[in-house]
């Protein structure tokens, strides 16, 4: 049995990882001032974020169904028997269900998963499928096993400036005004699919203080597998978590990822949480 492994770029999978493993990479587009841009092709993060920082405010929009129904025909056609297919939270985009409507017009198995996350953490669920993949186990159970993966990831995520989450219609206008005066700081949380603001926390420090506390308390009920500091053209900052939490958790792999620009657009510079999966 010979499976495709499908991904859109909101998961910032390294390109070098998905040649070598054979993962095709379906662009999400990021644009600016009418202009649509291949994420992670014709946009990288680091002119993403040079634009944003001249003051240019961008939107994002899903792969085209058109180029879901051409991307798995390829795949048909160079003698793959089924396709798996793994997107960001349907809670934040509609690419899973356009990837859902160009499955049910091809003629052969196109199974699509919705990660419930965004970036580094979708990839631990790709990379589950791979490795039962290359242990050559039945097809239902490399599914089962992406499926429990995504169910045991966690994500929060710290947003540092409130004005992209009203550009993008997730704030009220007077919300962002009052929260950047108050230098509020959202909690955003990943689990199980959901998706929701968990808490509003004074000053980056103490959101800090509260991420650390909710991985702290993590880790007394579960073993934690892997530890993600996940920002946004915040490396800096990054640098100093993981310093931190690799002298705390010294058995625990810890490790920086980026949000990318997708997210980035609804984050804005300067997001950083914290993943782990369990």
């Amino acid at each position: 049995m010979k499976i495709a492994f499908v991904i859109d770029s909101a998961s910032c999978i390294d390109s070098d990882f998905a040649k070598s493993h054979h993962v095709y990479v379906i662009p999400l587009q990021v644009i600016f001032d009418g202009h649509s841009y291949a994420d992670m092709l014709e946009m990288t993060e680091h002119d993403f974020y040079k634009r944003l920082e001249a003051g240019m405010m961008p939107t994002s929009s899903q792969p085209a169904l058109g180029s879901f129904v051409a991307l798995y025909k390829r795949l048909q056609e160079e003698g793959y028997d089924r396709v798996i297919s793994i997107h960001l939270s349907g809670a934040l985009s509609g690419t899973v269900t356009t990837a859902r409507m160009a499955a049910k017009t091809m003629d052969f198995p196109v199974e699509v998963v919705d990660s419930g996350l965004v970036a580094k953490p979708m990839l631990f669920v790709l990379e589950e499928g791979l490795r039962l993949y290359e242990a050559k186990m039945p097809f239902n159970e490399i599914l089962a096993g992406m499926v429990k993966v995504r169910d045991r990831v966690v994500g929060y995520f710290m947003i540092n400036d409130l004005q992209y989450l009203h550009r993008g219609g997730r704030l009220k206008a007077s919300s962002a005004l009052i929260g950047g005066i108050l230098q509020i700081k959202p909690i955003l949380h990943f689990e199980n699919q959901y998706f929701d603001v968990i808490a509003k926390v004074r000053t980056a420090r103490r959101a800090k203080e509260f991420l650390y506390k909710l991985l702290d308390d993590a880790a007394l009920r579960q073993e934690i597998l892997e530890i993600n500091v996940v920002h946004a053209n915040h490396l800096q900052e990054a640098q100093i978590w993981l310093n931190q939490l690799e002298e705390k958790f010294n058995k625990i792999p810890v490790k920086i990822s980026t949000l990318g620009t997708v997210v980035g657009v609804h984050s804005g510079p300067k997001a950083i949480g914290l993943t782990w999966v369990c």
